[in-house]
């Protein structure tokens, strides 16, 4: 009787604990008429105190669940932002908001006191060439990386705040065209995308480099996905 007693229970919790399981959402429209500068977002992100900050095509914002507040070019103007237009938006791990222009322009962004500061980049193989296409990455220890012509790969080096080459086997004169990157959580381990297919990863522990036809540390999806076009 006790059993037929539980498990009348448990029909009769079921139900209830899997209405607490669905979880609903709810969605608010923002647009110019709403107080957006542009309609046209390519990033967002949120800071430690909650604050949204917004990247469009046409300056910076930061909004506090209210109102948005805008930051702009200035001409003239010390710090101000470089440029209107920001391509991507990216918050590290020492609460410090990066922005990166559509012109490759690359910098911090003080939250507290709204000033820009631009990063320094040891432009490498690439000479001068360094406002060019550019992506910026966060591994998960929290280094920063920045992309730059899909050839480059930068890391912030926080004793000298600049960009320097990350790894040294990268040169302008290979055919690698990297489109994505990314760190392998728990691993030292780093893949890149390359353009025309397949991968190469970089294990930053044993410093061997594997890409296809030079699988050194037999990474799998280096050969399976050899003839993918697009990873």
């Amino acid at each position: 009787m006790r059993v037929l007693i539980w498990i009348l229970s448990a029909l009769m919790l079921y139900p209830l604990a899997a209405a607490q399981e669905q979880r609903k959402f709810s969605f608010q429209h923002f647009s110019t008429a709403d107080g957006l500068v542009s309609n046209q977002v390519n990033s967002i992100v949120q800071d430690q105190d909650g604050y949204l900050w917004i990247g469009t095509t046409d300056g910076l914002q930061r909004y506090d669940g209210i109102r948005h507040y805008t930051f702009r070019y200035q001409p003239g103007a010390k710090n101000a932002l470089p440029a209107n237009a920001i391509a991507k938006l990216l918050y590290d791990k020492k609460n410090r908001l990066w922005l990166l222009m559509a012109n490759g322009q690359t910098g911090i962004f003080d939250t507290k006191k709204f000033l820009f500061y631009d990063a320094t980049l040891k432009a490498g193989d690439l000479g001068t060439k360094i406002r060019q296409s550019k992506n910026i990455f966060m591994d998960e220890l929290g280094g920063i990386f920045l992309l730059l012509e899909s050839k480059e790969l930068f890391r912030w080096d926080e004793y000298g705040k600049e960009f320097i080459p990350a790894f040294s086997f990268l040169k302008q004169d290979h055919d690698w065209r990297i489109e994505s990157f990314v760190h392998e959580p728990g691993s030292k381990k780093y893949w890149m995308g390359l353009y025309g297919g397949s991968f190469i990863v970089y294990n930053a522990e044993t410093q061997n480099l594997s890409s296809p036809g030079h699988n050194i540390e037999d990474e799998r999806l280096i050969d399976y996905y050899a003839n993918v076009k697009t990873p």
